[in-house]
Order: C-alpha cells, then structure tokens, then sequence
C-alpha cells in the first residue's frame, strides 16, 4: 500500500513539471546576418528550430531538405538554424562548399540548445507553438521527416 502512495504522489508531483512554459531563450537572438529576434515574436506563432552543425554529415546531406521546408511553409512557420559554430565558420563552410541552408542561423547558440537539446543527436527539429515547445523529431530518417512535414501541415 506505501508503494502505491509512494507512486501516486510522486506522479502528481512530476505533472506541473511537464505542463510548465520553457521559453527557448530570454535574451534576443541575434543571426549572422545580424537580424534581431525579439522573445515576444518567438512567443507568437510557430517557429522551427533545428540543432544542426556543418560538422554533421547528415545535417549537410539535409540542406536541399531544409531548404525546402522553408519555400514550402514561407509566411505560415519561422525557421531558425542553432549553431555552435561561429559566423565566420558558417560563412566559410558556405562558401567552400557551395552549399546554404537558407533559414535564419544563430551562431555561437550552444548556450542555446543545451537546454534544449532532447536526444542528443544531429539533425533534431524543434517545433515551438505560441512559446510552447510542442514536438521534437529527432534524426535524419525520411519516416522523421514525413513525420515533421505532416506535423507543420496540420499547424
């Protein structure tokens, strides 16, 4: 009977954890392109966030993909890239090898998706809905992606 109480109470008591607000970030994001993004418009509508790193050899092999999301859904949902790399590493992977990922990037963001980072695995899209943390799809799979797409179609 203690066990059954012990577990009843600690259920109810992880419940409020789980319901709780986790706001991304509290300071202003600033891109590599030096665009600002305020926290009141992160807590307006849906934003897309992909933990991603140009080290990652899936993360690169997905860039015509991402890049297609953001044609795809342009207007309805905000995509942004969080880096640890720098803006000068950014800019030169792009460069180098001829290839962008047309969302918006912060770089030096590891400060960023620590707190966030679900799984621990690259690529990992988070998807935020009026400041709420909604889903996470986490992995380069195409069953991932059909998932995130049939996800931002229903939003």
């Amino acid at each position: 009977m203690k066990i059954y109480l012990f577990f009843t109470l600690f259920i109810f008591s992880i419940i409020p954890a789980f319901s709780q607000k986790i706001p991304l970030t509290e300071e202003i994001l600033v891109t590599s392109n030096g665009k600002l993004i305020s926290t009141d418009s992160l807590n307006t509508g849906i934003w897309v966030f992909l933990i991603s790193t140009y080290e990652c050899g899936y993360c690169i092999k997905d860039i015509p993909y991402n890049n297609y999301l953001i044609e795809k859904y342009k207007g309805k949902i905000n995509f942004i890239t969080l880096f640890e790399l720098d803006t000068i590493k950014i800019k030169n992977f792009e460069l180098k090898n001829k290839m962008k990922l047309e969302w918006e990037k912060i770089p030096n963001a590891a400060n960023i998706y620590e707190r966030h980072w679900r799984f621990g695995a690259f690529p990992e899209y988070i998807v935020y809905k009026n400041g709420s943390k909604r889903r996470v799809f986490s992995d380069a799979s195409l069953k991932t992606k059909m998932k995130l797409e049939k996800y931002l179609s229903k939003n």
